[in-house]
């Protein structure tokens, strides 16, 4: 069973990156377009990123919730 993770979070997680990275940006530049280049840049990555890593993720079949795997 693969995650259920809603795609909105992965929205949500990529957006607030690429906000970090606007306003470190935003104070390291002058010119507009770069702070909207690298913010760009960013969010493209994370998207990418997470989504690949929610692709290959596998479940355990021994896991049971609500209990430890470690006795």
């Amino acid at each position: 069973m693969k995650s259920k993770v809603p795609f909105k979070n992965v929205l949500v997680v990529s957006l607030v990156a690429s906000l970090f990275v606007a306003a470190i940006a935003w104070g390291s530049f002058q010119d507009i377009n770069r702070v909207f280049i690298a913010a760009g840049i960013t969010f493209v990555v994370m998207f990418v990123t997470v989504m690949v890593l929610k692709l290959v993720q596998k479940d355990d079949p021994d896991v049971k919730p609500g209990q430890p795997r470690l006795k």
